[in-house]
């Protein structure tokens, strides 16, 4: 009989509980809202606010520096390393078994300004990155550590990265290639080690005007190869073909810019349309996208392994099959704002009147940011302290997103959406 009233203040304090954290976390929730529509609003702002001092006219021979409040600065990147492209030298490489090499060489010719890159029998490549099973013997399909698959997967990831601005094509044979490469007036310059080949040093032969370097083949106008002056007497693959291309551009810097206006306008085309695509959505966006992307993947998998095996589906799994319709949906309003023939259209005006290139496309140090935990960072601060990359330089948030995202007609069909609400309920 006592324990009653000494209890009843139990319920009131278990509500007040609750209405505390209700009341908390709502007030959370508001926050963050609105700190993420402040943050809009100003990243939108920056490229668009008249107070903003727009770029100085750049006269021609001017340097052209990247900076962090230069008007237009990925399309001033994309111009420079347009008119740097060169189509004269066409890099060729067969049976590439490694699939280490293979991505060391995609990024390396990138960067060095190769375009055309031809690769004969490649290594299949799965679409999680990594080299296919299918070639490989028993023996040669052997365990990985965790450390080494997402290295190899970093590898990857960056090959790719150079890819998408190479032009790849794949031979199934030897033939197929030199015949094409004859077919557009190139000469072959096959590496070789034997005594006969000719030294790419002082007294090198003199460039044609197309050339195509091929590392392999037995097919050859001329063979070719890097002195060295070690012991070794070989090198490892992309590392030779590093050198080697470096080499040629020594030997004729005519190389750099050997394309014509014709592949020029093509290229920025291509890139231009890309380089606003790949900016157009915001964040939470992108995130939704790929979990929409990935949920869609998962279900069909799931249907097709019980067409297979015969298996009905149970009830969880019938729900999920339930959801794939509004995913669909909600991925077709996504990939709506992608539409490449609006994009190219919004961005012609950009690809008829460049603007000024970069003359070096080296990044700005508020640019150089070191992509790393805290607690590593930490770990390393009396290390790091001097470093630019870690030193948390200022930067402008969405100021070249909103540069692309702002050339886009504002009407119904091309508004960006705030899946924020939506993104919660995948």
């Amino acid at each position: 009989m006592s324990s009653g009233p000494s209890s009843s203040w139990i319920v009131p304090f278990s509500l007040g509980i609750a209405t505390t954290l209700v009341v908390s976390w709502t007030c959370s929730q508001a926050s963050k809202r609105s700190q993420h529509q402040s943050n809009s609003k100003q990243s939108s702002s920056i490229a668009t606010s008249p107070s903003a001092s727009p770029t100085p006219e750049i006269k021609d021979g001017e340097e052209l520096m990247d900076k962090p409040d230069l008007e237009q600065r990925m399309l001033r990147k994309a111009e420079a390393v347009i008119q740097w492209r060169t189509t004269r030298l066409v890099l060729v490489i067969e049976r590439c078994t490694n699939d280490h090499n293979y991505s060391a060489i995609l990024r390396t010719a990138e960067a060095l300004g190769i375009q055309h890159v031809y690769m004969i029998d490649p290594p299949e490549i799965d679409d999680e990155g990594f080299e296919s099973q299918a070639k490989k013997t028993q023996q040669q399909q052997i365990t990985r550590t965790p450390q080494e698959i997402e290295a190899r997967r970093l590898h990857h990831l960056f090959a790719r990265n150079a890819q998408e601005w190479l032009d790849v094509k794949d031979y199934a044979t030897a033939e197929d290639c030199v015949a094409e490469l004859r077919k557009q007036g190139y000469q072959l310059w096959v590496t070789d080690l034997s005594q006969e080949a000719v030294s790419l040093g002082m007294d090198s032969p003199l460039m044609p005007k197309k050339v195509a370097l091929v590392m392999g083949t037995d097919q050859a106008d001329l063979r070719v190869y890097l002195p060295l002056r070690g012991f070794a007497d070989s090198l490892n693959l992309s590392v030779a073909t590093a050198l080697i291309l470096h080499q040629l551009f020594v030997m004729d810097p005519t190389l750099v810019g050997g394309i014509t206006e014709e592949e020029k306008l093509e290229l920025r085309e291509e890139w231009y349309t890309k380089l606003c695509q790949q900016r157009l959505l915001t964040a939470s966006q992108k995130k939704l996208r790929l979990k929409l992307q990935t949920k869609l993947k998962k279900c069909q998998a799931l249907l097709d392994g019980s067409k297979q095996s015969g298996r009905p589906l149970d009830a969880r799994e019938q729900e999920r099959i339930g959801q794939m319709e509004k995913h669909r949906k909600q991925l077709g309003e996504i990939e709506a704002l992608l539409d490449p023939a609006k994009v190219k259209a919004a961005i012609q005006e950009w690809v008829n009147n460049p603007p000024k290139p970069l003359t070096d496309v080296r990044r700005a140090d508020s640019h150089r940011i070191c992509y790393v935990g805290k607690n590593t960072r930490k770990f390393h601060e009396d290390h790091w302290k001097d470093m630019v990359a870690t030193s948390d330089a200022s930067t402008i948030p969405g100021a070249t997103a909103n540069e692309f995202r702002n050339q886009l007609p504002a009407n119904p069909g091309q508004q960006r959406i705030d899946f924020e609400i939506e993104e919660k309920k995948i």
